[in-house]
Parts: C-alpha cells; sequence; structure tokens
C-alpha cells in the first residue's frame, strides 16, 4: 500500500525527532562528562599532529610561493613545468628551515647557555658594581641611601634565589623530570608528523582548497559559499600578511640589534639580540617586556653602559616603529592604535602570549566583517558610510 506523505507533517516529524537526538545528546554530555572529557582529550590527541601539519604548511606557504614565483620562474619559459617548480620550491622552503634550526641548536642555545651561567657565577661582582654606582651618585640627588640601599639588597637576594640554588632546584625538579621527558617526546613524535604532514599539504594545497570549496557548495547555497570564499581569502590576507611580516621584522631587528650592541661592545649582545626579537613578535607591548630584563642585564655588569644601552634601544625601537614595520607590515591589518591594543589585551587575556599575537590579524577580520555589515546597512537607509561625516556639528556629543 502506498503511504501519502505529508510535506508539512514530515518537516515537523524530521525537526521534533532532532530535538528529540539533541536533548539525548545534551543529557549524555552533562550527565557523563568525564567520559565526554576523556574522549575530547583523545580526539585533541589524535588531532594534533594534523593541526601541527596545517600550521608548518601555512607559516612556510610564503616562502614556498616566493620560490615558485621568483626563483624558478625561468623554469616555465619554454615548458609549463608546475610539479618540478613545486617539488624544487618545497626542497629549498625546508632546507631553509632546517638550516635555521639546526643553527639555532648548535650556535645560538649554546651561546645562550653560556651567557646564564656567566650571569649566575657573577652575581656578587654585578651587585658591587651597582652598589658602587649608586653610592657615587646618590648623595648628588639628595636621595637617603639607607632607602635605596635596602631596596637593591632585596634584589640582590631574589637574584641568587634565582641563579644561585640549582642544586636545590634540580631536586625538587627531579620528580617531574618523568612527565617532562614523556611529554617533550609525545609533542616532538607529533612535530615530525606534523612536519612530514605539511609537506604533502604544499605539494597538494590547491587540490585540498578545491575539495574543500567543492564540500561547502554541496552544503551551503551558491551565494553563502561565494561568500564564505570570500571571507577566507580575506582572512587569509590579513592572517599571513600579518605573521610573515611580523616575523621577518623581528628577525631583522634583533639582526640589527645584535650587531650594534657588538660594536658598541655592550655585553650579552647575542642573549639581548634574542629577547628585543622575540618580545618584539608581540605588537605594542614586546618592546617593553623586552626592554626590562635587556637593560637590567646591562646595568647588572655596568651601570654606565646600561645607561647608554637603554638610549640604543630606544632608537633601536623609534626606528623599528616608524620606519622598519611600517615598510615591510604597511596597513595589513587596517586597525588603528586603539583597536590594536585592545585586541592585544583581549586576546592575551584569553589565551597568553600565543593570544596576544594572534589576537591582532583575528579582530582584523571581525573588524572588517562588521564594518562591512555597519556599511551595507547604512546604505540600505541612504546614509552616508564615510566616519568623518559623523563628526560635524550635527553628531557631536
Amino acid at each position: 500500500m502506498k503511504i501519502n506523505w505529508n510535506e508539512k507533517y514530515t518537516t515537523i516529524a524530521i525537526y521534533a525527532l532532532l530535538v528529540i537526538c539533541g536533548g539525548i545528546l545534551f543529557y549524555l554530555f552533562v550527565g557523563h562528562f568525564d567520559i565526554t572529557l576523556s574522549f575530547l582529550n583523545k580526539l585533541k590527541n589524535l588531532l594534533l599532529p594534523f593541526a601541527y601539519g596545517f600550521s608548518i604548511a601555512y607559516l612556510l606557504n610564503p616562502l614556498c610561493n616566493w620560490f615558485e614565483k621568483t626563483v624558478f620562474a625561468f623554469l616555465t619559459k619554454k615548458k609549463p613545468r608546475p610539479k618540478l617548480i613545486r617539488a624544487l620550491a618545497i626542497v629549498m622552503t625546508y632546507l631553509i628551515a632546517l638550516l635555521l634550526i639546526v643553527g639555532t641548536i648548535m650556535f645560538i642555545i649554546p651561546q645562550i647557555a653560556i651567557n646564564i651561567k656567566l650571569i649566575s657565577t657573577n652575581i656578587p661582582g654585578y651587585y658591587e658594581n651597582v652598589l658602587g654606582f649608586i653610592r657615587e651618585n646618590i648623595a648628588k640627588l639628595g636621595i637617603p641611601e639607607s632607602a635605596v640601599i635596602s631596596r637593591i639588597e632585596k634584589f640582590y637576594t631574589y637574584l641568587q634565589n634565582l641563579f644561585g640554588q640549582s642544586s636545590d632546584l634540580i631536586t625538587k625538579v627531579l620528580p617531574y623530570v618523568y612527565g617532562v621527558t614523556v611529554s617533550f617526546t609525545t609533542t616532538l613524535l607529533n612535530l615530525i608528523v606534523g612536519l612530514i604532514l605539511s609537506i604533502y599539504v604544499l605539494i597538494a594545497k590547491e587540490r585540498i582548497f578545491a575539495q574543500c570549496k567543492k564540500l561547502l557548495f554541496a552544503v551551503a547555497k551558491p551565494q553563502l559559499a561565494d561568500r564564505l570564499i570570500e571571507i577566507t581569502r580575506s582572512s587569509n590576507k590579513i592572517f599571513s600578511g600579518f605573521i610573515t611580516g611580523k616575523i621577518i621584522d623581528s628577525l631583522i631587528l634583533g639582526a640589527i640589534c645584535f650587531i650594534g650592541m657588538s660594536i658598541l661592545r655592550f655585553p650579552f649582545a647575542l642573549l639581548v639580540s634574542v629577547i628585543v626579537a622575540i618580545s618584539n613578535i608581540i605588537p605594542y607591548f614586546g618592546p617593553i617586556i623586552g626592554a626590562i630584563p635587556s637593560i637590567l642585564l646591562v646595568l647588572l655588569v655596568n651601570p654606565m653602559q646600561g645607561i647608554g644601552f637603554a638610549i640604543f634601544l630606544l632608537i633601536l625601537q623609534q626606528f623599528d616603529g616608524n620606519i622598519l614595520e611600517p615598510k615591510i607590515l604597511g596597513d595589513s591589518t587596517g586597525l588603528s592604535p586603539l583597536w590594536v591594543v585592545f585586541a592585544v589585551l583581549v586576546g592575551g587575556g584569553l589565551f597568553g602570549i600565543l593570544g596576544m599575537f594572534v589576537g591582532i590579524p583575528l579582530f582584523s577580520v571581525l573588524y572588517s566583517l562588521v564594518k562591512e555589515y555597519l556599511n551595507n546597512r547604512l546604505t540600505k537607509k541612504g546614509l552616508s558610510t564615510n566616519t568623518t561625516d559623523y563628526a560635524s556639528e550635527r553628531h557631536k556629543l
């Protein structure tokens, strides 16, 4: 017997079934929260190598594109050879990445370790240097000696506790060595798998993007799919431009800092340059975060050199903020300084240091979407989309 399906009631029945299934899933999720968390944790560990792989591929993709379009472009003059060019570009990209990693492990990290050891063994001498400098100049400023000396002594005690109790520290850390070793081994294995996956991602990036587009057009309306693809391309442009530019800017700044410190014979040139380069990745607050320990390190050795280094670092940061960074980054985010600070604070508060870095391009994407939405609303109402038009006397508070 043929069943006469009523389209209206069939739709209602499907929605009711979906609501019931959703309610059951929610009950299972809440009622067995520990099992759910365990499952999500296992799922996270399973997907982590893929996250590493796509992240590595995304970071290396601009360099790979540069090799394809610039260095190996001559191979397409007579006959198109996309596979050969892609293979050569990927090989060169990973060779450069490998050289940077090996160079860091072999040269930079040992030198940093030597500098840290030198600081820990020479703390008494640094203390006497700072104390002598203060006693020489404190009388000229009319400040009570006892108030300043007591604070210096407290700071000296803190440094002694930080660097001078290595044996106690090792004893306390030993119980955690096994856990740290296991965690490090797991992370290393995930990174290795992610590195291998990143090669496949770079090889087949066009195909992967095409498959994602195919899926999107299959499940969404063409107009919505086109809009989502447009947003993805815009987001990629903002993210890749900001991240690549910021890394290049920080590397150049670190190199200039090292060369300048070496010429001016400031101590701990490599260690301080690494601190300056890494902290510079964080916009606005990064230079301040990096400047404080860097100046303190030089002050410990020679207070007069510390003052000179503070001036040198200030000039260097002004050069970076006004000349180097605008030249490399341009207006890649389209955000005003107020919104940049807001993005850094919110991103840092939610996700720590990584959030301070990623918060700016992420907020820039959200800002551009909200701006586009508001402009469309204003256009439909026949109003101006120019912000300066709303600064007239009629719109003043």
